[in-house]
């Protein structure tokens, strides 16, 4: 099989929501999702808990202070079926019951595409 051909794994821009930016409100933490995802990375090194929301207004998950999570959605499927994080995708968040005062929550992402970018 040629390499030409395959299928290859790009990573999007570290998005990166420094703790004095979180508020008690959903706050975007950086652009949409560029194409559908397969593997999103959330780190979270500040000193609070935190909310995620893939809508701006739903708590669909929560985040203690100095974890992360790692959502391997379709990593292992080799063809473009599957159930992917939509294109277009914004996470959110907010604290969840006091402001953080140091750390950042980091954000990555990966993709597949069969064309050279």
């Amino acid at each position: 099989m040629s390499t030409l051909l395959a299928t290859r794994t790009y990573a999007i821009p570290v998005q990166t929501v420094a703790s004095g930016s979180i508020t008690s409100s959903f706050v975007a933490a950086g652009a949409a999702m560029p194409a559908p995802i397969r593997i999103l990375k959330i780190f979270n090194t500040t000193n609070a808990d935190i909310y995620i929301s893939y809508d701006g207004v739903t708590e669909n998950d929560v985040l203690p202070a100095g974890v992360h999570m790692v959502l391997d959605i379709t990593a292992n499927k080799v063809t473009e079926d599957g159930n992917f994080l939509a294109q277009g995708t914004v996470i959110y968040i907010e604290y969840v019951s006091a402001a953080p005062t140091s750390g950042n929550v980091y954000i990555s992402a990966y993709y597949s595409s069969n064309k050279v970018e």
